[in-house]
């Protein structure tokens, strides 16, 4: 059953350097608090296989640290990053809410309607990670892996394991905090069906 079972351990990155914003792929800097709460929730870890990481910096860093001092292969991968949001993306959220009020408020009430300006749809991101995802349980079957992302990312994985309907509920009702690590088993039978299990 081991070879048949992928354990990935989806760690979101910590505390940024920023104001406070739709962050997206605005490229920002992991904090110092941040990185030490990255430390912290994989201070006592197994030994993982294989790290995946966002190329995002706020991800990478931490990524290039556990590589270096666990000699774990890092892989880089860009399908793994965060949402895009377009012209949103990076705007401090007082200015947003002042420039943008009426379409956030309509983006937050439905997001797989409502678009971000120059933005990655809902559903082009929902594609893309059901994609990464896929492409993650094929290529490291049996393996244990330790993925370094971001909270929608995260959030929208479980949206998908759990079946959750099309609306903003893995989204409002799902708290990621930073530094999160979020753990889900797969285990693939003979007739090569999906059993996933989320781990507390």
């Amino acid at each position: 059953m081991k070879e048949r079972t992928t354990t990935i351990h989806l760690l979101r990155h910590g505390q940024t350097n920023d104001s406070g914003c739709m962050r997206g792929l605005t490229d920002v800097e992991l904090s110092a608090a941040g990185f030490y709460a990255m430390e912290q929730v994989t201070n006592n870890d197994e030994q993982y296989d294989f790290i995946i990481s966002s190329p995002l910096r706020r991800c990478l860093f931490f990524a290039h640290h556990l590589n270096t001092t666990t000699k774990t292969p890092l892989i880089t991968n860009k399908q793994w990053q965060e949402i895009n949001f377009g012209l949103w993306d990076g705007v401090p959220y007082q200015e947003l809410w002042q420039d943008y009020g009426i379409e956030v408020s309509k983006y937050w009430e439905n997001p797989w309607q409502q678009t971000p300006p120059q933005a990655e749809t809902l559903v082009e991101f929902d594609h893309r990670i059901f994609n990464a995802w896929q492409q993650l349980l094929k290529e490291y079957q049996g393996k244990n892996i330790l993925v370094i992302t971001h909270g929608g990312v995260i959030r929208q994985i479980i949206h998908q394991i759990l079946n959750l309907p099309k609306d903003n509920t893995h989204i409002s009702r799902i708290n990621l905090p930073y530094a999160t690590k979020v753990t889900i088993s797969v285990y693939i039978d003979e007739m090569n069906k999906q059993w996933p299990q989320l781990h507390f």
